[in-house]
């Protein structure tokens, strides 16, 4: 289940976004206040959220066999 929630998550559209213009992500972290809130508490998740790692992300998701596999080596 988580699985499928993650490969439908990589093909959204505002992740696409986001991926292709790094000025989107870092306009919504500087106007979402709820983002914001989260990226202070969780500076950890900062590096998730950098295009190279999101591309990364979504090439995994794109595989479902090597994310089975990578989900269960975690």
């Amino acid at each position: 289940m988580l699985l499928e929630q993650f490969g439908r998550l990589a093909e959204s559209p505002s992740l696409q976004r986001f991926i292709e213009d790094p000025g989107v992500l870092a306009s919504a972290k500087e106007r979402d206040p709820v983002l914001k809130r989260l990226l202070e508490q969780q500076p950890s998740l900062a590096g998730l959220l950098q295009p190279e790692r999101l591309r990364a992300l979504t090439a995994l998701a794109a595989d479902p066999e090597r994310l089975r596999a990578e989900a269960g080596s975690l």
